[in-house]
């Protein structure tokens, strides 16, 4: 049980922190749009000053010259963070398909034959309201900042309300 328990746990960890890497590379992935955004429209506006100004083109041309490189730059970056997004993603889905073993197998293993794959969460929430399990798992926790190990080890922050406040939400 106690292996089970440290599975769960660590494969709760490990969803955590691919999620958090995942949204990390995705806000990356927006700033280099931005930039290329931002670069593609100083191009645009300089070359209307080129052409609307025949007379001094080469420091537009310059200008123009070296905002295309950068442009190709941010393109390339754009690439490889894009890249690095899909993998991250196939990594989290990875963790999270290893996650619901890791559930099934801990549920299985406390409730045997009545195991319904319908019923997981609510078994596996059953499991993880025990006293004794809360407190093996903060142990294994001890000293991890990661959120898996904050947030109750996937409970519904509202279900856990409702087991400590069971009149919680209803009109008198």
């Amino acid at each position: 049980m106690k292996n089970l328990l440290e599975s769960y746990s660590k494969g709760q960890q490990d969803c955590s922190r691919q999620e958090e890497e995942c949204k990390f590379i995705n806000l990356k992935v927006g700033n280099q749009e931005s930039l290329i955004s931002h670069f593609r429209k100083k191009i645009d506006d300089l070359q209307r000053k080129f052409y609307k100004n025949g007379r001094d083109n080469s420091k537009y041309k310059n200008e123009m010259e070296q905002l295309k490189r950068e442009l190709q730059d941010g393109y390339s970056k754009y690439t490889k963070l894009e890249n690095m997004y899909k993998d991250c993603i196939f990594k989290h889905i990875h963790s999270t398909r290893q996650l619901e073993l890791f559930k099934i197998d801990l549920v299985k293993s406390v409730f045997g034959a009545s195991f319904s794959i319908e019923l997981l969460e609510e078994q596996l929430l059953l499991i993880l309201s025990q006293y004794s399990v809360k407190q093996y798992l903060e142990r294994i926790c001890s000293g991890e900042q990661s959120s898996a190990c904050r947030n109750d080890f996937g409970q519904d922050p509202d279900a856990e309300q409702q087991q400590q406040d069971p009149d919680a939400g209803q009109e008198s």
